[in-house]
């Protein structure tokens, strides 16, 4: 039990705040930090928009 507490307590650490930001065309940008699940502690910036993409493109 006191593993799990102590894995619970290390990935509290590593959140980081969340960067939310708006272009010119209003679309809402999100930039996260991440890590791997498993394996180097490896830090890696992430953003992403919740952009609805309408029709295929032709």
């Amino acid at each position: 039990m006191s593993s799990i507490t102590s894995t619970t307590a290390s990935s509290t650490q590593r959140k980081q705040a969340v960067d939310n930001r708006a272009d010119a065309n209003n679309l809402k940008v999100v930039t996260v930090v991440a890590t791997r699940g498993r394996g180097a502690e490896i830090s890696e910036e992430i953003s992403y928009t919740d952009t609805k993409v309408i029709g295929n493109g032709s």
